[in-house]
Parts: structure tokens; sequence; C-alpha cells
């Protein structure tokens, strides 16, 4: 008799001690028709990597699946920058098989310096061929060169984003991305949104970057995430290759 297929889902984060132990025990189960679905919830440690060796090694694995219940699903990371040289803390094995990537100033990783550092941080990170968008670039705690930081992401195809969270968590955000998002308007380029959502509800909430777009004369034109196409040929442009089954 043919054995139904058993799908099992295991939220992690930041847990490359206790992962392969976790995926081992599951494999070596006597039942041997299972589907194993990893959702990382944006770990900083090794984790990403461990995980990718598993998928490539075994087929059965799954660490996100192409759609769920009709949502489409990008498989990307935030990563986060480490230097003045823009060096980032994933490998170049693992970014070649993301979607989509994201990097970023924090302060638990890179404490915020002079402007002259943190432009030079978030070009050289512009200028790495795996990231997509620099996330939350109107941070106050890392001011930059604003006009400097647009032209790099013009010349390079890459995007800044206007991060919703960041209103709410970065005190004085606001007006520092009113006049990014002004010098993307003037240099004709293109932002994404991002919630940056910290909890399922958050999710898609776009409140205050709607309202800044909109206070700065953006259009749907200089918005890359208003469609689903859209982003997608901008991925595909950077040579990403997205299949969807």
């Amino acid at each position: 008799m043919k054995k139904n297929k058993v799908s099992i889902i295991v939220p992690i984060y930041n847990s490359e001690k206790y992962l392969k132990r976790c995926v081992e025990s599951i494999l070596n189960q006597t039942y041997d028709n299972i589907q194993l679905l990893i959702r990382d919830d944006g770990s900083e440690d090794k984790t990403c990597e461990i995980l990718m060796d598993y998928e490539e090694n075994f087929s059965n694995i799954k660490v996100i699946p192409r759609e769920m219940y009709v949502v489409k699903i990008l498989r990307g990371a935030e990563v986060n920058i480490l230097d003045e040289d823009g060096n980032i803390d994933l490998s170049e094995r693992a970014l070649k098989r993301l979607d989509i990537v994201i990097a970023s100033l924090h302060e638990p990783i890179i404490p915020p310096r002079d402007i002259h550092s943190n432009t030079k941080a978030l070009i050289n990170a512009i200028k790495n061929p795996y990231i997509d968008i620099i996330g939350h670039p109107g941070n106050p705690r890392f001011p930059i060169d604003i006009d400097s930081v647009v032209q790099a992401a013009l010349d390079n195809n890459k995007l800044l984003e206007i991060n919703n969270h960041s209103f709410r968590a970065r005190r004085g955000s606001f007006r520092n991305c009113l006049k990014l998002a002004k010098r993307v308007k003037d240099a004709g380029g293109i932002v994404a949104l991002g919630s940056d959502s910290h909890i399922s509800f958050h999710i898609g909430i776009f409140d205050k970057a709607l309202e800044l777009i909109k206070e700065a004369g953006l259009g749907e034109e200089n918005v890359i995430n208003t469609s689903v196409e859209k982003l997608l040929n901008f991925l595909r442009s950077r040579g990403k290759e997205i299949e969807f089954e």
C-alpha cells in the first residue's frame, strides 16, 4: 500500500548548534514518505549555510517552497554589512543560491561611524554583485551622503529600501528617508518598500512608507514592488534564475 506523504514544518532561528541533530532525527524516522519544510526566520549565524547543504543533498528537504497558499515565495536573506569594505556575513556559495539579498547596517554588528565611513560601507556593499537592495539607508544612527549612495545604487542597478518599521523603531528616519526618496525621484531611480515586519500581523503594512513616497512625489514607476512581475523582472535582469513550478 502506498504511504501518504507527511509534511513536517520546522520553524527555526539561529539554530546552527541544534539544526543538524533536529534534521537527522526527522530523516531517520522509520516512516520514509516525508517532506521536511524548514522556515528560517532570518538567522544571523550559519543556519542558512547548513540548510543549503541539506537541501542540496536530500531531495525531500525544501528549505522554503516556491509557493504556499497561492503566495509566490522568493528565497532571500537580509545580510549584515560588517565593515567599510562592504564585506557581509554570508558566504558566496550561499549567496549564489538566493533570489534576493538585502544588505544593511545593524548597530549590534557594526558601530555607527562618521558620514564618510558609513557611506563608504554602503557603496562598497552596493558594488557586491550579489546584493540587490540596501536596507533602511535612512537610519539616522548611520548618517550617509545621500547623493553618493543614490548615485551608486543607480550606477549598479540596485534598489534602496523605504522601511516602514524604521518609522516606529528608528526615530528621525522619516526625515532622512524623505530626503533620500526625493533624491531618487530627481534621479529617476527606483525604491523598494519594506514592511520589515517583526510579527505576522505587520506583514504588508506600508502606511508610513506610502505617506512618505506620496510626499516625495514618487509614482508607481519609482516603486519596484507595485507588482510581482516588476520585481521578478528586476531580479532576472540582475541574473537571478527564478522559476515557479
